[in-house]
């Protein structure tokens, strides 16, 4: 968003219009609410409010500032970090989910039986985020260099690879089985 002049600076994207036109939508169809059914525009400003700041901040703001740090190679490092980071937490408490150490909620809240979710309510949700860690664990074992990172990104690869393995996700073991192919394809290729 910044360049390193101080200025702000817009990335264009492929994304830019999908989201410019979602966001024209969401103010047309406010907009339209409160002309039609005006008795109602504070439930209104309460609801769309919400979906304009979650849009705001969750949608625009996480995507562009994600994109323009993704171009500099120590932020891209940065973010990669930060994935895994986040991922082995919620892999760490999935297992504790697993074996009946749930700290958070110690009764079972949800109908998904033994199957983990951590703190994404759906087994299918952690298993396909999951899915992206493993590749990105198995990118800093192969290019780590000393053998105290070596072990810590085999630790965490076999951590976030339970948690795949725990959530009982067929399709997203699957979806790794065929990522880790492409994986070594491009490993092999590049001589990791």
């Amino acid at each position: 968003m910044f360049s390193k002049k101080g200025h702000i600076s817009f990335a264009k994207t492929y994304l830019d219009r999908p989201l410019a036109i979602y966001g024209v939508l969401i103010t047309l169809s406010l907009s339209a609410a409160v002309i039609y059914y005006p008795q109602w525009k504070t439930a209104y400003f309460v609801f769309w409010g919400k979906r304009m700041i979650f849009f705001i901040f969750n949608c625009l703001a996480v995507f562009y500032i994600s994109f323009l740090m993704a171009k500099d190679s120590y932020y891209k490092k940065v973010l990669i970090y930060a994935l895994v980071a986040t991922a082995s937490i919620s892999a760490l408490y999935a297992l504790m989910q697993y074996t009946g150490h749930d700290f958070i909620w110690p009764q079972n809240l949800h109908h998904y039986g033994s199957r983990s979710v951590s703190t994404f309510g759906n087994p299918t949700f952690i298993a396909s985020f999951e899915v992206v860690i493993i590749i990105l664990c198995l990118w800093g074992f192969s290019s780590s260099v000393t053998t105290l990172s070596t072990i810590l990104w085999g630790f965490v690869f076999s951590l976030n690879f339970f948690a795949l393995l725990i959530t009982q996700t067929r399709s997203s073991w699957g979806g790794a089985l065929v990522a880790l192919f492409i994986y070594f394809i491009f490993a092999l290729k590049k001589g990791l």
